[in-house]
This record gives C-alpha cells, structure tokens and sequence, in this order.
C-alpha cells in the first residue's frame, strides 16, 4: 500500500537527493511553518529508494528532462520544484 510523506528541501539551486523506501512521485511542493516542503509517495514495504530533485529560482537555469512539480512563493522570491525521471 502507498502513503504519501513529507520531506524538507533546502531553498537552493543545484540536485538534492532525497532517500525513501518505494519512493516514488512528488505530488505537491508548498511552504509549511516557515520552510519549503515536498510530499511524495513512498512504498513502506519496499526498499529504500533514492530520488533527485531540483529548487530553481524564477530567472535560473532549468534542468533538461526533469519533471515540473509546482512552484512556491517565498517572501519576494518564487521557487519552482523539479524531480529527474519521473
């Protein structure tokens, strides 16, 4: 059975590597207290998985091939949230 988890993200350009077991699809990227989040769904029985995903800033650099997930408003900045092959 599927569950979705939430995970932190740091507010940066560049890959982060998020690790799970089954971990899948990330379905909703928003602020939550304060700080950028990410909900994905995970498998509990599966073996841990690890997936990539990618904060860029409006005006930034997009990764080729990744998958648009949302975006987020931060103060005067707005964040756009990618995962790599999915």
């Amino acid at each position: 059975m599927a569950q979705v988890w939430k995970f932190d993200v740091a507010p940066i350009d560049g890959p982060q590597t998020l690790k799970a077991p089954g971990l899948g699809r990330a379905v909703f990227f928003a602020m939550q207290g304060g700080k950028p989040r990410v909900w994905m769904k995970i498998k509990p029985d599966y073996p841990e998985v690890e997936r990539r995903i990618q904060v860029v800033g409006t005006g930034h650099d997009l990764p080729e091939h990744w998958r648009y997930v949302g975006s987020l408003q931060d103060g005067p900045y707005v964040l756009h949230l990618f995962q790599e092959g999915m």
